[in-house]
């Protein structure tokens, strides 16, 4: 039983997701107890550096997942465009197409060294430019200083690191990395509890990401290319580059690239304003809370992403009533936890956090216009994905035009309101359009409306839920 639950998919991202949970239940605890208020500051603000840092990846990461996905279907092409996708041949084949997964795997080698080397110009410029202002109030430091360093190289490395996780998750191999992912995450929560029980600083925080960053990088690599001479693929030009392969998934990329910038935006302008202000206990006080919101999404979407290259697989055979099936379930469980979560840290967060610090949550109405902002994206994102299963990206003028309202009016906003009115406008002009038009292309994709949606939600939901709770407890009995 226990074997079984290891190499499921949804459970190992679980697993992966609740240890990654327990940095905000031991180790920001301790950063609270051990951290001045500006390392806080600091410490909080690198995790939103990261993000933008990843941003560089352009897209390419979810776009491989899914041309993985469909080379591993049988399929003989990617289709460019949503024309393409309704008039390409149903995929028949039950083998995967293992000259086009090698040439992938080749041209995607060209494509992240030009990553890694923009990740590196971004974070020796804008990326310091951006944290000066929270370097000054700690005095200006050199130890955090040559830790930013440190960190720059440790994020270099994560984006590398995507190539390879785009192509295991691809293949269908979630619940391997997520494996790995929990035992490293189980590592680095005990690691980081040591070093900071000890008082060490963030300079010795980010040595150890950088490390496990390397391990990983490694570990992942050996594993794809194992599994590519494994099935009698060898690489043979680990240089090649595939014209026809990059131009079939560049259209989506630099599309789906330029949206998550936006959707960047629109998620953490509001932390990178606020990271501009001089009150630090306001700072502090918005950066724990949306670390922990952070944390809460980052599990509540495991049952999706932990599948959603099956959903990739299931869009390009165009059977779509099976598609409607499983999106539903993923999603149901998705959002019932999401749910559990904030209502949970919403009673409870003061509470846990008063035996630590004398830090709070940010007050009530701007806690609850956040939890808004964070289920309405939440909820969209997994339409999109639904609907990028026909490889057309058609998010990205609506994104862009989001994130640039949010930008400008977030600046004017804050001055004049501060705080509440900062985290106003993300919901308010969200819901112009980003919130509902993912939905609405998908509910047309897979023939969906509201009534069936919900049903189907409610059906196909519950009906997984009790057929999963039957099963543990028959293996319990028996």
């Amino acid at each position: 039983m226990f074997k079984k639950f290891i190499n499921n998919a949804t459970f190992m991202w679980w697993a992966a997701s609740f240890v990654q949970f327990g940095n905000a239940v031991f180790i920001l605890p301790l950063v609270l107890n051990r951290f001045s208020t500006e390392d806080q500051n600091i410490w909080f603000f690198l995790t939103f550096i990261m993000g933008i840092a990843m941003l560089a990846d352009s897209g390419f990461g979810p776009t491989m997942v899914r041309a993985f996905s469909y080379f591993r279907s049988g399929a003989e092409k990617i289709p460019r465009t949503k024309e393409e996708f309704e008039n390409s041949k149903i995929v028949t084949s039950a083998h995967p197409n293992y000259e086009k997964l090698n040439d992938l795997l080749t041209t995607s080698n060209n494509i992240y060294l030009f990553i890694g080397l923009g990740v590196i110009l971004f974070l020796s410029t804008a990326g310091t430019a951006l944290i000066y202002n929270l370097m000054k109030q700690a005095g200006n430091r050199p130890d955090l200083w040559i830790a930013f360093g440190i960190f720059s190289i440790y994020c270099t490395i994560a984006i590398m690191n995507v190539r390879w996780t785009s192509a295991i998750r691809g293949l269908d191999y979630v619940a391997f990395e997520s494996r790995l992912n929990t035992v490293m995450a189980l590592i680095k929560v005990l690691v980081f509890t040591i070093l900071l029980f000890f008082h060490q600083g963030i300079i010795s925080l980010v040595v150890y990401l950088l490390l496990d960053s390397l391990f990983k990088f490694f570990y992942f690599r050996k594993f794809v290319l194992t599994w590519f001479r494994e099935n009698s693929s060898k690489i043979k030009n680990k240089y090649y580059f595939d014209k026809e392969i990059f131009h079939s998934i560049w259209r989506t990329t630099w599309k789906s690239g330029l949206t998550f910038v936006a959707i960047y935006l629109i998620s953490y302008v509001d932390t990178l304003i606020v990271g501009q202000f001089r009150d630090t206990k306001s700072i502090n006080s918005f950066f724990i809370t949306k670390r922990i919101f952070a944390f809460i999404k980052g599990f509540s979407n495991a049952p999706f992403y932990a599948n959603v290259q099956r959903i990739y697989s299931v869009g390009a055979t165009k059977d779509f009533k099976l598609l409607r099936q499983k999106a539903a379930t993923y999603i149901f469980y998705c959002m019932v936890v999401l749910f559990a979560g904030i209502i949970g840290l919403a009673l409870t967060g003061n509470y846990l956090l008063g035996l630590f610090t004398d830090t709070r949550l940010v007050e009530l109405p701007i806690f609850i216009i956040l939890s808004l902002t964070m289920i309405l994206e939440f909820h969209s994102s997994f339409h999109a994905d639904i609907y990028l299963s026909t490889n057309h990206f058609p998010f990205l003028i609506p994104a862009t035009l989001t994130g640039i309202i949010i930008s400008v009016a977030g600046i004017l906003v804050s001055n004049k309101f501060g705080l509440f009115g900062l985290v106003l406008v993300p919901l308010f002009s969200s819901m112009l359009i980003n919130n509902w038009y993912s939905v609405y292309l998908s509910f047309k994709l897979v023939n969906w409306n509201l009534f069936t949606y919900f049903r189907d939600l409610y059906v196909y939901g519950t009906k997984d839920m009790k057929y999963r709770l039957e099963t543990v407890l028959n293996k319990f009995k028996n």
